[in-house]
């Protein structure tokens, strides 16, 4: 019985678009919404958009202050982001990515660390367990 050698060979090449400097180190999270990417910077202490509408000429478009943000999910108009140094869970209307605002937080549990969203839910990870949040009403997130 011989070899079945079921390996090709692909030729792929992968080019750099463009980059845009966020002018900040330790970016830990990212995500998209309505031609817009986010951008978490834990030493940053914030989420950035920045306008992808043009690939080839990203802008940076706005920020919000989060400290110690590590992760965030997004549903909807909202991010839901983790502050790490300050164990809450802030939700965040990105409806206007150039004006981004912290419209409500809740405590979570220590070293929150990452977090998904789907529906009515956030699902974090934090303390060593998994916490749910019911988000149907961004302005009051509420443990279930």
């Amino acid at each position: 019985m011989g070899n079945i050698d079921n390996t090709k060979s692909l030729d792929v090449s992968v080019n750099l678009v463009s980059s845009i400097s966020l002018g900040v180190n330790n970016q830990y999270d990212i995500g998209n919404s309505k031609g817009f990417i986010f951008v978490a910077s834990y030493s940053g202490n914030s989420i950035k958009s920045v306008n992808i509408s043009d690939p080839k000429n990203p802008v940076l478009a706005g920020s919000v202050t989060i400290p110690g943000v590590q992760s965030f999910s997004i549903g909807g108009d909202y991010a839901y982001a983790l502050s790490n140094s300050m164990n809450y869970l802030a939700v965040v209307d990105i409806s206007n990515p150039l004006a981004m605002q912290v419209v409500s937080t809740t405590t979570v549990g220590a070293a929150p660390g990452n977090i998904y969203v789907s529906g009515s839910n956030a699902y974090v990870l934090a303390d060593n367990n998994l916490q749910i949040f019911d988000i149907s009403n961004p302005l009051r997130v509420e443990l279930i």
